[in-house]
């Protein structure tokens, strides 16, 4: 569950079989659907005025963007196989994990939040998939899970500069299951 920046809307993902993203008001009025397919991983912008999800759509993992509290124009953004969208602090920008089929792995990626200018960060030639995006307060930095393809119970926390340098693990005991920054 995710409470927008005002209050005025919590999102929740509802049915493990159907996996639909709602929106609700805290009073328990006005049901949204945001998602008629799969919704996965969700951000909502820091200044409430955009939610961002994956979702399935033709086959194919995509984010979408839709604008509070219209819920219209869905802004699709980045290429196929897009997931755990996050909103930068400042908003403009969207980290997200994207599967590379050919190397078998996830990088994290950045791309605007009008779906313009991707951005690669991470350049993954291990066994571990990038996962689950944190933009640091400052921009500066992305934490993410790196989770092991051959032991899916391996989760470790990674970090990285924003321009693709200095990536190193953060915490070595393999099991850190979330991740975010307090500023």
């Amino acid at each position: 569950m995710t409470w927008q920046p005002n209050g005025n809307l919590i999102l929740y993902i509802y049915n493990y079989i159907d996996i639909k993203l709602y929106g609700i008001k805290p009073d328990g009025t006005d049901v949204v659907i945001l998602s008629e397919n799969y919704a996965g991983h969700r951000s909502i912008s820091p200044d409430g005025t955009k939610i961002a999800f994956s979702t399935e759509l033709d086959s194919q993992m995509k984010i979408i963007v839709l604008n509070y509290p219209e819920f219209n124009n869905p802004k699709y953004c980045g290429p196929s196989g897009a997931i755990h969208p996050t909103f930068s602090p400042s908003g403009d920008k969207i980290a997200f994990s994207m599967k590379d089929y050919s190397k078998k792995s996830n990088d994290i990626y950045e791309i605007s939040s009008d779906g313009s200018n991707l951005r690669q960060i991470t350049n993954n030639s291990s066994d571990m998939g990038y996962v689950y995006p944190a933009w640091s307060p400052d921009e500066k930095k992305i934490i993410f899970l790196a989770i092991s393809h051959n032991s899916p119970q391996i989760w470790n926390l990674y970090m990285i500069n924003r321009n693709g340098t200095n990536l190193h693990k953060v915490i070595d005991d393999n099991s850190v299951t979330s991740c975010d920054w307090c500023e």
